[in-house]
Parts: C-alpha cells; sequence; structure tokens
C-alpha cells in the first residue's frame, strides 16, 4: 500500500509545483493590467517622452504606487570558471541609469475601474556634461561602455510603468531607440 502512495506523492508534489509557477507567472492578471502606451517614435536626448498609462482592476487593488520610469541597461556575457574548472557562459546586466516619476499617491482601485494617467519623462541631456568633471555616473559608464563596445555588450533604454502593490507588482515595459553619440 505504501508503495502505491508514493508514485501519488510524486505527482501531487509536481502538480503543486506546476500551479505555483503558473500562478506566479500569469498571478498579476488575475488582480489587474497595465498598458503603457507612448506618444510618437522619436526619441532623441534633451526631449520629452509621453505617454499613457492604462490600468485595469480585474479585483479591487490598493493602495499602491503608479510609477513610470526611463531607465538604461547595460548587458553583457561574461565567463565564468567554477571550483572544478568548468566554464559557463553567463548574461550580466546593470542599471546604468533611472528616472522614476510618481504618477499617482497611494491610488487605490475597485473591481473593474479603469485608470488612465498620462506621463511626460524628460530624457538626460548629454551637452550639458560633455568634458565636465562633475560628469553623472550614469554618462560616464556611457562613454566607457562606447569606447569599449563589443558584440558581447548592448546598452538600451526602455520606459517601465509599473503599479506597486503590496505583494503584487503589476508592470509594462517598452524597449525605446534613444542613442547617445561620443566623439
Amino acid at each position: 500500500m505504501t508503495v502505491a502512495l508514493i508514485p501519488l506523492l510524486i505527482v501531487v508534489a509536481i502538480l503543486i509545483v506546476v500551479g505555483g509557477i503558473l500562478f506566479f507567472i500569469f498571478g498579476q492578471r488575475l488582480k489587474g493590467g497595465i498598458v503603457l502606451s507612448l506618444d510618437g517614435g522619436h526619441f532623441r536626448p534633451g526631449h520629452d517622452i509621453a505617454g499613457v498609462l492604462t490600468v485595469t482592476a480585474k479585483k479591487a487593488l490598493g493602495p499602491g504606487n503608479l510609477v513610470t520610469s526611463l531607465v538604461c541597461i547595460e548587458e553583457w556575457w561574461e565567463w565564468d570558471t567554477d571550483s572544478d574548472g568548468d566554464r559557463t557562459r553567463r548574461k550580466k546586466t546593470r542599471e546604468v541609469y533611472r528616472q522614476d516619476v510618481d504618477l499617482a499617491p497611494n491610488p487605490s482601485m475597485g473591481q473593474g475601474e479603469v485608470q488612465t494617467v498620462p506621463f511626460v519623462l524628460r530624457t538626460p541631456q548629454p551637452q550639458d556634461t560633455v568634458n565636465r568633471d562633475d560628469e553623472p555616473g550614469w554618462m560616464q559608464t556611457l562613454r566607457q561602455i562606447g569606447s569599449a563596445f563589443s558584440p558581447d555588450r548592448e546598452i538600451y533604454w526602455k520606459v517601465e510603468g509599473r503599479y506597486d502593490i503590496k505583494g503584487l507588482d503589476i508592470t509594462a515595459e517598452e524597449k525605446i531607440p534613444l542613442s547617445y553619440q561620443f566623439n
């Protein structure tokens, strides 16, 4: 009898793990969703990025924080060697720049409610910092990356929309074509 229970317990454990993973992946959709819409497709340094966040609550949500962000990410590949001498290639990421803008202080939403919130983000202006000792760290990093650019290294910018709620974050993001040229 105990031998028959072992396969049953294994199946139940697998179902619980798979169910937990699926809930983690799709859990935010059960409570609500967020859509990020950007105006126009021309993104240049020193100019505004305008858009709209639309949050839909399938269940009552909040209070939380409604935030939009302009983020610069650096990605690269590195070889790691473990204690046995085995080498593995791993993708590394680092946030180089982040500008957060709070859109609504402690918003709460009722079931079925939809909120549409416009936003404007200003992109950094590199001409204000060229050849200056007080150049911000993000600009120095971009300059270093630009001089050591390789096929294994990528810099990209994105706009994020986020509704941070205790125990649940509803997010949306979109990569944008924003580049800084260095002489």
